[in-house]
């Protein structure tokens, strides 16, 4: 949460308005491209466009005005919007904005409208979850023993809404399921059908025992299907919480949104607590970030914020996890209804917390079904306790409370569930314990949270003047909310409330309140997502102090403190204190260069505040030379360095090389800095009633330290000449210093600018792991690797030890090759007294495959029929050359083969590889690329991770191909290794010469045992299969399709009547139904439900 200004709507709406940027990681040099690039980079290049996703956050042109009163159309039009639609149970307005015109411009217009209370822009929320189809399991079912919590549950029906994209009310599994299906962007339509919102409801209610896919968790449960999307990939807050609205007014008792967004959203918010007050259990999935973060609407007070599992109990990769996830469940590859574009109605796998959501939301209504009455605090309250331990043992932050168990939910006894501690607003007074505080003097509250829905309340008397000084320390996994609120005279409600949230788990909340008027002040300290432990596991401590007046540590810019020795820290108390209008405080430190040692480096660090958002300046005092003689020159003072990145609480640090004979001044400030919002945190709002003041005092501490030169001499400091591009890149390998496996490197980053180059040579084809030890230092070095192209005299990126460009990691693992010069490249973002100490030490030894070195067309292997291979080192591109012996279409697979990584390889480099191929026609047949050949290519890539990867080639006489192979990550550490197949596909037909009349082929095929296998020769083919019963009963059919075809089957009888046709199933899924059938002869036909070929055998069976 941001501090607060007292400053006016409009003067902060264009920093509340911008939106920060994302930032690419630091790239090694700036140089243009050059012509002639390598055609393996051109493949990556074409494909990273291909999979890269655009993710939006807010819409730019849509406001959201939060009325009083409703606005008229002469209020709008004098501001300068459109009005597109109202929401009136929530009080807004959905304004549109046009081109021509700024969100700020607008905003700052309806801001000084008196009946306008708040202005938010709106966030774009989309859809959690990851198609992976694959074949049909629910492993969930079994997981979760579904059937057994069935005989547990309730005749009770229970509606279920599913705020997502449209369920497909033609679907076999939902068209008795779907009882409303409602479009909010389109009223006069129902919702259209999408692959998410039919997956979603599929799993809560797929119906039992109609011979077709599996069934829910609650095949009872009746859908309303609220469909936010319209099939569009995002939509907007203001939509959902118009659907929220809508399954209010559809009675619905459950409400699942398997969606979300980082942004938190007011009219969103108050939308999931109008559900949550009206009795619907609200369940949402927590993200798929996989990281501990908190995405909205699952972190909203009421809700059920559900992670992901795989099938193993285990956290998903993908899954958010922190103290926002109250449960977790089964999401990984869950099997469920789907909606294909093409295809229709079908079944599919998907991953995501979007698959967990309505595994809890399903259970959840399991709950209902025996106990309609419970109300949404004693659903959450009965899940969190019979939530099974996924992780240590209660409450943790990789699982919550733990996996769901709808068995052990069902068996609850309801007569134990504990009375809500919820206190109601009009009670909070009342209920509050006294406190006293006497002026001066620290008052300490210590606490535990122990109940769901616990908020501990303390009043205490505040007279006109007084300031009250509030300080919350947390401990474990928990995050705790410092609430305030101001009550005078008799009324019952605040005249005034804020909450405090800066800082999360393990931090420190702050807060300086200073009363405006007699009253009573209420402090309330609440978990942020209601998390708590029975055993009393989550403590707080709560500090109060009182003082009539403000404190003043006297220093100011015209009297500011003198540092005389380094080093140096305060030791009087040093505060900030709100200097009136310019709403903070700046103190002023007067520092000159001749007390250090020539060469020395400074480091300066600000302690953190709770509740303060300080800052750090540097500034030189220089005079310029004058004109005249004589006289002496101008004064200036001239800001050569800040540190402003830390949030509130967290201090700010800065390291610099301070010039010889210099006057400096540092600034310890926690102004306001509107120009620095956006890089700091994205936020969608600003709170204007902050205080800059604090009791809490900082310390600021200076220390110097003589570093040896540089080891690289590259770049030389103060140097002001700059290099050409293959200057800068000659210096780097001339000069890089070399670096071994096995010894440790220590070194320093004397100055701002300054970068290392390292040297590194692998003995051996490995997995290596590069490390800093004793990184004691704010920040690590950021390390990227890279390896040089003599031809084209640049260098390559192979990796770095961060994500973002800015984070690093003490560690970076890669696969790497013989021989291959690596160059290391550390730098650091503002340099650091400590010295780096860095290690390369060997993982795995012996990673390359037999063909290895084939990175290049001229080291291309030659291929006739299979071989296997890997993608073992960062980057690989696997060359192969194919020559046909005769001319004719051949078809290629690349078959990830996970089961077959070499015993002894650990888990975390047994990672899927998702393959991509590339075929490139050698026209002349020589086994050399020629220039005129480089665009001859096609490019393969549309299957997933541990997916095989298809393709054909229609091979000419006298020419080659060659097939270039690399992993979709080319950055990714695996050991799965990968079968190559290529071969011509088979022209003779397996019932070639049958004829078929009336739906009878002269010659059908024979089953064998029940089965039968043949391939798809040409387009259309199809084969017929005879087989007889010897009595009534009933019979399974099967057709398992090579991955990538979508099989179909149909029989007649004897007389050539239709007695089934089946082609339900999807792409990767066997077809596969029952039916009773009559004592006689039958036919069945198989075929490829889009007319495609196959390399590979398809499977019947029939039993």
């Amino acid at each position: 949460m941001k501090r607060k200004s007292r400053k006016s709507m409009g003067a902060v709406l264009a920093g509340l308005l911008v939106l920060s940027t994302v930032q690419a990681g630091p790239a090694a040099q700036k140089a243009a491209a050059k012509s002639g690039l390598p055609l393996e980079e051109v493949f990556r290049n074409n494909l990273s466009d291909k999979k890269k996703e655009s993710r939006e956050t807010f819409d730019e042109h849509v406001l959201m005005v939060k009325y009083k009163t409703p606005l008229s159309v002469s209020d709008h039009r004098r501001a300068g919007g459109k009005l597109l639609q109202r929401v009136p149970g929530l009080s807004y307005d959905v304004v549109s904005v046009s081109g021509k015109s700024s969100l700020e411009a607008i905003a700052e217009k309806y801001s000084k409208l008196s009946n306008v209370t708040a202005i938010a822009k709106s966030a774009l929320v989309e859809k959690h979850g990851y198609p992976d189809i694959k074949a049909s399991s629910m492993y969930h079912l079994k997981g979760l023993k579904v059937d057994e919590a069935a005989k547990l549950a309730g005749k009770n029906k229970v509606r279920v809404a599913v705020i997502d994209g449209g369920g497909d009310t033609k679907h076999p599994e939902l068209k008795s399921k779907i009882k409303v299906s409602y479009n909010v962007k389109n009223p006069l339509q129902k919702g259209l059908a999408d692959p998410h919102g039919t997956h979603v409801a599929g799993i809560i209610a797929a119906a039992k025992g109609n011979g077709e896919g599996g069934y829910g968790i609650n095949p009872d449960a009746e859908i309303v299907s609220i469909d936010v999307f319209n099939r569009n990939p995002y939509t907007n807050d203001y939509v959902i919480a118009q659907g929220v609205l809508k399954a209010i007014e559809l009675k619905a008792q459950v409400i699942n949104m398997s969606l979300g967004t980082d942004i938190s959203s007011p009219i969103l918010e108050e939308a999931v607590k109008k559900a949550v007050d009206a009795n619907i259990t609200v369940v949402a999935s927590a993200g798929n970030s996989g990281t501990n973060m908190q995405l909205y609407p699952a972190s909203y007070d009421g809700v059920i914020s559900v992670g992901s599992t795989n099938s193993s109990s285990k956290l998903s990769g993908f899954s958010t996890y922190g103290p926002s996830v109250d449960v977790t469940a089964p999401g990984d590859a869950i099997y469920s209804s789907f909606y294909d574009m093409e295809k229709g109605s079908t079944y599919a796998k998907m991953s995501g917390t979007s698959m967990a959501s309505p595994v809890v939301a399903g259970t959840a209504s399991l709950l209902l079904s025996k106990n309609p009455k419970l109300t949404p605090y004693q659903v959450n309250y009965i899940l969190n306790k019979t939530a099974k331990d996924a992780g240590k043992k209660g409450y943790d932050l990789s699982y919550g409370n733990g996996q769901v168990d709808p068995v052990a939910a069902l068996k609850f006894d309801v007569k134990k569930i504990p009375a809500d501690p919820k206190v109601k607003q009009d009670r909070v007074l009342a209920s509050a314990i006294s406190l006293t505080a006497e002026d001066g003097k620290l008052k300490t509250v210590k606490g535990s949270f122990k109940k769901l829905n616990q908020t501990d309340y303390y009043k205490l008397p505040v007279k006109k003047g007084e300031n009250v000084q509030l300080q919350l320390k947390e401990a474990g996994d928990y995050d705790r909310i410092l609430g305030i609120s101001f009550y005078k005279g008799k009324n019952s409600r605040p005249a005034y409330s804020e909450l405090v949230n800066d800082r999360k788990e393990n931090g420190k909340e702050g807060k300086l309140y200073e009363a405006k008027e007699d009253g009573v002040l209420v402090v309330s300290v609440k978990n942020a997502y209601g998390n708590y432990s029975e055993s009393g596991a989550s403590p707080y401590e709560l500090s109060i102090e009182k003082r009539s007046a403000k404190l003043e540590d006297g220093n100011t810019k015209e009297t500011p403190a003198k540092i005389l020795k380094a080093p140096f820290e305060t030791t009087a108390p040093l505060y900030f204190t709100d200097e009136g209008n310019s709403e903070g405080d700046s103190d002023y430190f007067e520092f000159n260069s001749d007390m250090l040692q020539p060469g020395s480096k400074v480091r300066l660090n600000l302690s953190g505040v709770p509740g303060i958002d300080s800052s750090l300046h540097i500034y030189a005092n220089t005079k310029e030379e004058s004109e005249e003689p004589g006289e002496s020159g101008e004064e200036t003072e001239n800001e050569v360095e800040i540190a402003d990145n830390g949030g509130s609480g967290e201090g700010e640090s800065i390291v610099f090389m301070p010039e010889p004979g210099t006057d400096y001044v540092f600034e310890v400030s926690n102004k306001l800095n509107l120009e620095n919002f956006d890089s700091k945190e994205q936020s969608q709002s600003v709170d204007f009633y902050g205080s800059f003041t604090s009791f809490i005092p900082y310390k600021l501490s200076l220390e110097s330290k003589v570093l040896p030169d540089d080891e690289d001499q590259y770049p030389e400091a103060g140097s002001e000449e700059e290099d050409s591009y293959e200057e800068t890149n000659q210096k780097i390998i001339e000069q890089a210093g070399s670096i071994t496996a096995g010894k440790e490197k220590t070194g320093y980053l004397q100055f701002m600018e300054d970068e290392d180059w390292y040297k590194f040579v692998p003995s051996g084809h490995a997995i290596y792991e590069l490390s800093f030890r004793d990184a004691a230092d704010s920040k690590l070095p950021l390390m990227e690797i890279f390896t040089y192209d003599e031809e084209f005299e640049e260098f390559h990126f192979v990796g770095a030890n961060t994500n973002d460009g800015f984070t690093a990691s003490p560690k970076y693992k890669a696969g790497l090759k013989k021989n291959q010069a690596y160059y290391i490249r550390l730098t650091g973002q503002e340099g650091s007294l400590l010295p780096y100490r860095l290690t390369i030490k060997m993982l795995v030894d012996k990673t390359a495959d037999t063909y290895e070195d084939n990175d290049h067309y001229e080291d291309a292997r030659p291929i006739s029929s299979t071989l296997t291979g890997n993608f073992s080192s960062v980057g690989d591109l696997d060359f192969y050359y194919f020559k046909p012996a005769k001319p004719g279409v051949y078809s290629y697979r690349l078959l990830p083969v996970p089961e077959q990584v070499r015993s002894g390889i650990q888990s975390e480099f047994r990672g899927a590889i998702d393959p991509v191929v590339v075929t490139i026609e050698d026209s002349n047949g020589n086994g050399r690329m020629e220039p005129s050949e480089e665009g001859n290519f096609m490019l393969g890539d549309y299957t997933g991770p541990n997916e095989p990867e298809t393709g054909s080639i229609d091979a000419k006489s006298r020419k080659g191909y060659f097939i270039a192979a690399f992993n979709y990550d080319p950055f990714a550490v695996s050991m799965v290794p990968y079968k190559l197949s290529i071969g011509s596909i088979s022209k003779v037909d397996e019932d070639r010469g049958s004829v078929k009349k009336n739906n009878i082929p002269s010659k059908p095929l024979s089953l064998k045992n029940g089965k039968g296998s043949g391939y798809y020769h040409t387009f259309g083919d199809t084969d017929t299969y005879k087989f007889s019963l010897s009595k009534n009963g009933r019979i399974t059919f099967a057709l398992s399709s090579p991955f990538g075809l979508d099989g179909k089957v149909t029989v007649h009888d004897a007389s050539g009547r239709l007695v089934r046709t089946s082609d339900v199933y999807s792409t990767g899924d066997p077809e596969a139904f029952m039916a009773d059938l009559k004592k006689g002869v039958y036919y069945v036909t198989v075929e490829e439900s889009s007319e495609r070929v196959s390399m590979y055998p398809y499977e019947l069976t029939v039993k």
